[in-house]
């Protein structure tokens, strides 16, 4: 029988990205693999991956998202990638990312 997928978010320090907020810019997103393969798959080039993280990835920020659940759909992950979006912003991070823009207008997109 095959695993349960779960989803998990992330954040990504992008580092020398053009505009920066002073080494506070990230990439947030989603995924149902682990974390560790997602960031591998942005830095590798795959057809899913994220130019701006292969361009400028540094490494995984855990910290921010230490604490938060894991989720059991696709849409319950975009929804609190929206708000960790939120959050992030309030504390000053300039934020880029995936698909939460469909549920984030002013999401900042690739």
């Amino acid at each position: 029988m095959k695993a349960e997928v779960r989803y998990r978010l992330y954040v990504i320090e992008l580092g020398k990205h053009p505009g920066g907020a002073n080494g506070r810019t990230v990439y947030v997103g989603h995924t149902g693999k682990t974390v560790s393969d997602r960031f591998r798959d942005h830095m590798a080039g795959g057809v899913t991956s994220s130019r701006r993280v292969r361009r400028y990835g540094t490494r995984l920020l855990p910290g921010l998202v230490r604490g938060l659940p894991t989720f059991a759909t696709r849409t319950e992950a975009e929804e609190a990638e929206v708000l960790l979006v939120t959050n992030l912003r309030s504390q000053g991070y300039r934020v880029f990312g995936g698909s939460g823009r469909r549920v984030l207008e002013e999401f900042d997109s690739d």
